[in-house]
């Protein structure tokens, strides 16, 4: 008999050849309230998070405050500098003269505001992860993926597969919280104590 593993279903995904269909999958899920699903899709879909209904991003505020942060920055650098502790005399221009201080300021408000953006991607998303969750390889190529999570209430394996497929989906697969191998060893594994370990 074949090696049987354990793997706890995660969810059910659907894949879709295009974008278009994959928009109009997500706003039919989106009346459904579930709480745990979401979409993957190999680049940035123009008028997906209208569909997902999700909510504007707080992350541009972050990148906003630190962009004007890294001007003020700049702003009070320069003229602590050049005015107060180094007065240099550059042809008999002031030594407050803020044209001079524009490429400064612009380098400091782009550097703090990308910096800050970064790092507020990395840490909302929980990256890096040491075992990032890739459902299907194909996402990252030419492939979409509409996800639905085993963890919503009520959730019935037969009902969402068929929903899926309902939807539009070419392919409708299981997510297990193991990884490819070991899904696939599961499923040899079923299938030799159902018939007995007969190849």
């Amino acid at each position: 008999m074949g090696e049987l593993i354990m793997a706890e279903l995660r969810g059910v995904y659907g894949i879709f050849r295009h974008q278009d269909d994959l928009i109009q999958a997500a706003s039919q899920v989106n009346k459904r309230n579930y709480s745990d699903w979401d979409c993957f899709t190999p680049y940035p879909v123009h008028g997906l998070d209208d569909a997902m209904g999700l909510s504007r991003s707080w992350i541009p505020w972050i990148t906003l405050v630190a962009g004007l942060t890294g001007t003020m920055t700049a702003i009070v650098l320069q003229v602590a500098i050049m005015v107060y502790n180094w007065p240099m005399n550059f042809g008999g221009r002031p030594f407050l003269s803020f044209p001079d201080f524009v490429p400064i300021m612009f380098e400091l408000t782009v550097l703090f505001g990308g910096l800050a953006t970064w790092a507020c991607v990395f840490v909302s998303q929980g990256m890096p992860t040491l075992n990032p969750t890739i459902i299907d390889p194909r996402v990252g190529d030419d492939r979409f993926a509409l996800y639905i999570g085993a963890s919503n209430e009520k959730f019935d394996l037969v009902e969402v597969r068929a929903y899926l497929t309902q939807l539009g989906a070419d392919e409708v697969c299981e997510h297990f919280d193991k990884d490819a191998d070991s899904t696939q060893r599961l499923i040899d594994g079923v299938e030799q104590a159902a018939t007995g370990g007969a190849s």
